[in-house]
């Protein structure tokens, strides 16, 4: 069977217009939004009914996202097992993965007509503010969704025909492609096993899931289904795959995820991060290893306007690796350093991996990006100490460069006032109080967009590219999100995080050892998964369990984005430096990874600082409270 026919051909045309309408509608919204708090701050006079319009609209809006991630294969998959079968056994893992995906989504149509026909439509549910009847809103939710299952069929057939004899993927060691919590548990009314042992069963039968291909979310979906058939009923199991999505769609923290995206996204394409990189490299660039300090500081800096650290490290990858490589850099510490700034992407605020935790938790998002400062700002000061070590062991490793001359480097400070500006307003707007994380996330896009048009760097091919991508990654964030949520339920259904607990204390295990053993794990963890789905598989069970041996939560939130980035660099495994090798081929990942060692001990030496001395994460939020109090 030669001919495999093409879902990809076939379905991405479509898929594409509706997730490029979806983003266009993305940026519409921050529009109102920008309006809404220009309105608010200037005139006292705040646009009526804009929040009901937000929730209905991000749920419309994010729903789009969908199909263009079933036909694209836009998921969080783990394919190690594959590579281990071989092209065809990867191949029926496919088919399986799709098969799961085909079910879940058909279970969500299922579920989202019935919560629209009866929960909406015949109740005649209205908006809170406008009183606008939401059921057109959510017949548009649901049709989508609904279509979602013919997309998926048509995908699986191409995966079957594939196995069959088709034409063969090749299959590497890959991390995938490139909310709200549904309040408070139903009270178990049947046990006919014991809890704990239905909880390490869905746990067991997760991973399985996820070894066989699954995408992670739709995985934590079937799990936390099963799981909840096993300790309620069948009923109340597919309700779930209802009322928990639709309280995703409509959490205006997690609508910040896009707006954040598209921001970190535009700015890049305005050449913000290539001002910044300039920035250090004028004031630095002429001492020893000074460019990779400035390729640090560049990357911190540009974590304040992106928030991912892939797309951090990959950003100075381009702009950072030819500069240090043509001035005699060692390709170990370019490569390293990089990488190691790449991390920051997710630690300095804002941040997309934070807001989510944030708000799975039911933690003070803002709390969280104040805590995050002051460790960023020890992690920065420690990599400059891990460079400048570097090269005094090995001078050659960083020669140091031309000292640049006062006007040229006014001339590069001029030139960084847009950087400097899109930080200072989204950081100062949420640190102030003047934005709620959405309305902050939709300044800054609005900013970055603004930016990159005035800089004559917006045209339809970049436009098109960042709504793409945008619109790529917020499905299958939200995807990922709907199978944690259900599966949250599952595990609090169980209660297992309490029972570990009381066994931890009727032990006497040490509760700084508990941390330790998390931290391990986590770093194993982050080697292996992406940086959402490492946190989000295992906070059901890992937060609980921490708050309840009497830790800080925002501590806890810093500790574990601290330790799941130190696990994206990690030898052998980590995601970034295959990302930097993809980039750049001719740079083996022995070297890579071997500059990559000294900023892992300064890793694992922030960390430490962080966990011993939990003040330095808290300290100035604790301010920040007594100030707005």
């Amino acid at each position: 069977m030669e001919g495999s026919f093409d879902a990809q051909r076939l379905l991405g045309r479509w898929t594409h217009l509706i997730a490029l309408i979806g983003a266009v509608g993305i940026m519409l919204l921050a529009s109102a939004v920008v309006v809404d708090v220009f309105m608010r701050v200037t005139f006292n006079s705040p646009i009526l009914g804009v929040d009901d319009l937000t929730k209905l609209g991000l749920a419309v809006i994010v729903s789009s996202f969908f199909p263009v991630c079933l036909a694209g294969g836009h998921f969080v998959t783990i394919r190690f097992l594959g590579k281990a079968l071989g092209a065809r056994g990867g191949c029926w893992l496919e088919v399986a993965g799709g098969t799961g995906t085909l079910l879940v989504f058909v279970l969500l149509a299922w579920q989202f007509f019935r919560f629209t026909l009866y929960d909406v439509t015949l109740t005649g549910l209205g908006t809170v503010v406008l009183e606008l009847p939401q059921a057109p809103w959510w017949w548009v939710v649901t049709a989508i969704i609904v279509a979602c299952v013919p997309i998926q069929l048509v995908v699986l057939i191409d995966a079957v025909i594939r196995a069959l004899g088709g034409r063969l993927p090749a299959y590497e060691a890959q991390k995938g492609g490139d909310a709200a919590t549904g309040g408070e548990a139903p009270v178990p009314t049947s046990k006919a096993m014991d809890p704990i042992i239905i909880a390490f069963l869905g746990i067991a039968g997760m991973f399985v899931l996820i070894a066989l291909h699954f995408p992670i979310g739709i995985a934590m979906g079937i799990a936390g289904f099963f799981g909840i058939m096993a300790m309620l009923d069948p009923v109340a199991a597919a309700k779930m795959f209802a009322t928990l999505p639709t309280q995703v769609l409509t959490t205006q923290e997690l609508g910040a995820i896009p707006m954040f995206l598209l921001m970190g996204s535009f700015a890049a394409a305005a050449g913000l991060s290539t001002d910044l990189y300039r920035l250090f490299h004028a004031f630095v660039g002429h001492y020893r290893g000074g460019l990779a300090a400035a390729t640090i500081g560049g990357c911190g800096g540009f974590g304040a306007v992106c928030g991912s650290s892939l797309a951090t490290a990959s950003t100075f990858m381009r702009i950072a690796m030819p500069e240090m490589i043509d001035r005699g850099y060692r390709p170990s510490l370019a490569a390293g350093c990089i990488a190691a700034g790449g991390t920051l992407g997710i630690l300095i605020p804002p941040s997309n991996l934070m807001l989510l935790y944030g708000v799975l938790t039911e933690q003070f998002v803002i709390a969280l990006f104040t805590a995050a400062v002051v460790p960023g700002l020890i992690c920065l000061v420690i990599y400059f100490i891990t460079i400048s070590l570097y090269v005094r062991i090995s001078p050659q490793a960083g020669p140091a460069g031309e000292r640049m001359r006062w006007p040229e480097r006014r001339r590069v400070i001029l030139d960084c006032w847009g950087v400097v500006t899109l930080a200072g307003v989204v950081s100062g707007g949420i640190y102030g109080g003047y934005f709620t994380i959405l309305e902050a996330a939709a300044v800054g896009c609005i900013f970055s967009l603004a930016f990159t048009y005035f800089r004559g760097r917006l045209n339809w091919n970049v436009l098109r590219k960042v709504l793409a991508e945008t619109a790529a990654t917020t499905g299958l964030i939200y995807i990922i999100i709907f199978g944690a949520t259900i599966f949250t339920v599952f595990i609090s259904l169980t209660q297992m995080p309490d029972t570990l607990v009381r066994a931890i204390q009727a032990a006497n295990v040490p509760s700084g050892m508990v941390i330790f053993l998390l931290l391990v794990m986590y770093i194993i963890l982050g080697s292996i998964f992406e940086t959402v789905a490492a946190m989000i598989i295992t906070l059901p069970v890992v937060f609980p369990l921490v708050v309840g041996l009497g830790f800080d939560p925002i501590w806890w939130g810093i500790i574990n984005i601290m330790v799941i980035e130190i696990g994206q660099t990690t030898p052998p495994i980590g995601i970034i430096p295959f990302v930097l090798h993809g980039m750049r081929p001719d740079i083996p990942l022995k070297t890579i990874f071997t500059g990559i060692i000294p900023f892992f001990f300064a890793d694992l030496t922030r960390l430490g600082i962080i966990a011993v001395f939990p003040v330095l994460a808290l300290w100035l939020p604790d301010r920040l409270g007594m100030l707005l109090n």
